[in-house]
């Protein structure tokens, strides 16, 4: 499966979607967590106590969260400035003693209060998960469309720092400065840090969505994704030529796929493949 072909390779006018990206994986993610962090101060009876040792002692603590984040949360106590958006999230519900959910779906998508930190919380993660899930609706940005997204983050971020620091007997002038300096220094940016693990997750999406929509798919895909032989000398001549396909597939544009990554079980001759 091919990787990075359609945002790797993109002209320099797209550095708006890395703008985008980095004001969301950088910025939005970071006032996350210093929210989780003021309110989880504020909230528990001993802040020192790990989160994750908290979760185990709430009921249901652990529910719906995943396996990675119960091993990062588990095992690798890993800090909260490590975390993501949406694991934030959750350990703001869980943790924070927010306003409980109004429905049974452990969303906040219907909050009493549509100004409440809940709800603007909320629009924050939906928004990493637009840009995560929908990567290809942010290429070909403009100044303007950047500008006008970015102001909407700078209007949420700003609101969840101030109603936490309020909340906690802090001053938020410092927060919110601190805010709107950083994501005006990314929007004038004219050279950005290297690729966030994120963006490479988002790559990833959209060169699957292309490859998808192939139509050699059928044809080409389940036999490199899913069957990989051990003995690629005895396979028969219309399998080789199905990885011949694969070789020389096009993009509607004419240019080639440049990674395919091969999975199967240890053994089965994968790397023998590669060569």
């Amino acid at each position: 499966m091919a990787a990075g072909h359609n945002l790797l390779n993109r002209p320099v006018g797209d550095i708006n979607f890395q703008r985008y990206f980095s004001c969301v994986f950088e910025v939005v993610q970071r006032e996350m967590c210093r929210v989780f962090l003021y309110l989880y101060e504020h909230h528990q009876p001993d802040p020192n106590v790990y989160v994750g040792q908290r979760l185990r002692e709430i009921p249901n603590g652990w529910a719906r969260i995943g396996r990675i984040e119960k091993e990062m949360l588990m095992n690798q106590r890993v800090s909260p400035y490590e975390m993501d958006i949406c694991l934030l999230y959750t350990l703001l519900q869980r943790t924070c003693g927010l306003q409980p959910d109004t429905q049974n779906d452990s969303v906040w998508n219907t909050p009493t209060s549509p100004d409440g930190i809940e709800r603007q919380l909320y629009l924050l993660k939906e928004r990493r998960n637009h840009l995560v899930h929908n990567a290809n609706a942010y290429l070909n940005l403009t100044k303007q469309e950047l500008i006008e997204k970015v102001n909407v983050l700078e209007r949420l971020c700003c609101n969840i720092v101030t109603k936490a620091a309020i909340h906690t007997g802090r001053s938020p002038d410092t927060d919110t400065a601190r805010i709107t300096s950083q994501l005006h220094d990314i929007l004038n940016s004219s050279q950005l840090s290297e690729l966030h693990p994120q963006q490479w997750l988002i790559m990833a999406r959209e060169e699957q969505r292309l490859i998808a929509a192939l139509p050699q798919y059928q044809e080409f895909f389940a036999p490199v994704r899913f069957l990989v032989p051990s003995n690629p000398e005895s396979l028969p001549v219309g399998e080789v030529d199905l990885l011949n396909t694969l070789f020389s597939c096009r993009y509607p544009d004419g240019s080639a796929i440049q990674v395919i990554i091969v999975k199967g079980q240890a053994g089965v001759g994968k790397t023998n493949w590669c060569k």
